[in-house]
């Protein structure tokens, strides 16, 4: 698979985004934004995303913070593979992280990850984001020998700056 696939999904967001209403936010800065928007990447995207490297200066501490959490995502689905409980919370109210929750179900013999953002910047964050998402899925699969599934990736504010 070629970069194409994850620079389409990209593009497309960046296009929508020209329908979305303008706003500007508290600092000042002007952007484009749709609420609610889901974002389905295909079992395909997320092996190709694992082969790629995400920016560890702006991951890091998410990271830490995330994979404090995976003992209890390893041993609630070792435990029972069907649980809807392996859920990850990843808020600060000092630090406000754009991903905020992630939840692991295994379905079909395949691990699927459904996430919460608080936020994403199409343009600039979101390619990074389904990169990120995919090396922590690959991680539970590996941990609870289950093959990858699917994202879900539910964004309540996308938008790009102007």
């Amino acid at each position: 698979m070629s970069n194409s696939k994850l620079d389409n999904i990209i593009k497309y967001h960046e296009n929508l985004l020209d329908c979305g209403k303008k706003i500007t936010i508290v600092r000042g800065l002007k952007t484009k934004e749709i609420l609610n928007r889901l974002i389905e990447i295909e079992e395909g995207i997320v092996r190709f995303s694992i082969r790629r490297e995400y920016d560890n200066k702006e991951y890091g501490n998410d990271y830490k913070r995330i994979m404090k959490q995976m003992p209890f995502v390893v041993k609630t689905l070792k435990k029972d593979s069907f649980s809807r409980q392996a859920v990850v919370s990843h808020w600060d109210s000092e630090i406000l992280q754009c991903i905020t929750q992630l939840q692991f179900i295994v379905r079909c013999n395949k691990i699927h990850l459904f996430s919460t953002l608080r936020s994403s910047d199409v343009t600039g964050k979101l390619k990074n984001d389904i990169i990120f998402l995919s090396h922590i899925l690959n991680h539970v699969s590996k941990k609870i020998n289950v093959k990858l599934g699917g994202m879900t990736i539910h964004i309540v504010s996308m938008h790009k700056y102007l």
